[in-house]
C-alpha cells in the first residue's frame, strides 16, 4: 500500500529540520513496507482518532504527530493511504476541540 504526501504534508515536511524529516520519511518507509506485507493498518499506525476527528488516524514519531487517512475514505478502491499534516505535539493539542475536515488537506 503505498503513501501519498499531501502539499499541506510537503510543506509540513519542508519546514523540519533535517533530522526530523528523515526520521519522519523513514517511518512512512517502514509503515508502507509493512502494509505492502500484509499487515492490518491497525497493528501499524497507532491510533484512529475519535469524535470530530474520525477517520484521521494518527501516528507519533517522536514529539511529532502524522495525520494520515485511508484512500478509501476520501475515493472508493483506492489502496493508498495519504499523509495529511506532519505536526509538532503542541500544534496538535491546539487543534483539540476543533472540527477537521479532512478532505480540506487533500
Amino acid at each position: 500500500m503505498k503513501i501519498k504526501i499531501t502539499a499541506i504534508a510537503e510543506e509540513d515536511l519542508e519546514s523540519l529540520e533535517k533530522e526530523k524529516r528523515e526520521r519522519v520519511l523513514s517511518k512512512l518507509e517502514e509503515i508502507e513496507k509493512k502494509l505492502t506485507q500484509g499487515f492490518a493498518i491497525e497493528k501499524v499506525i497507532e491510533k484512529r482518532l475519535k469524535n470530530n476527528w474520525d477517520p484521521i488516524l494518527q501516528h507519533r514519531v517522536g514529539q511529532l504527530r502524522l495525520w494520515l487517512i485511508e484512500g478509501e475514505r476520501v475515493d472508493r478502491g483506492s489502496e493508498k493511504i495519504f499523509l495529511l499534516r506532519v505536526l509538532e505535539k503542541e500544534q496538535q493539542l491546539e487543534l483539540r476541540g476543533v472540527d477537521v475536515n479532512p478532505e480540506a488537506y487533500l
